[in-house]
């Protein structure tokens, strides 16, 4: 089942003078039920980056409420996942996404549009 996926990036301008070529690439990634754009606001990695000439990137986790009840990232029985838990101190059942084949695809963009 295809998920739509997004993520915000922060380019400064300390990055793009770069004189070394290759600039490092933060993921920032947000907690169980919370946001990118949140996040991109209480982490501070936009200062950091500008200070330090990197990339930032706030991918958003998946948010599709056909396929889990938060959002969240796919990291074992804990998280990412849909309807009601079986039981007392049970968790609902898993939903497995590629995450990490969306992190490296945001990677791949941002190196391909944006540096």
């Amino acid at each position: 089942k295809g998920v739509t996926r997004c993520w915000y990036t922060y380019i400064p301008e300390t990055a793009k003078i770069s004189s070394e070529g290759a600039v490092p690439l933060i993921f920032d990634l947000h907690g169980y039920n919370l946001c990118a754009v949140n996040n991109a606001n209480i982490t501070g990695w936009a200062r950091v980056a500008e200070k330090f000439g990197s990339v930032v990137v706030w991918p958003q986790g998946n948010m599709n409420a056909d396929v889990t009840n938060n959002p969240c990232w796919s990291y074992g029985s804990c998280c990412c996942s849909l309807g009601e838990a079986p039981g007392p101190g049970q968790f609902p059942p898993n939903v497995e996404t590629d995450d990490i084949g969306f992190l490296r695809q945001i990677a791949a963009n941002v190196v391909a549009d944006a540096l």
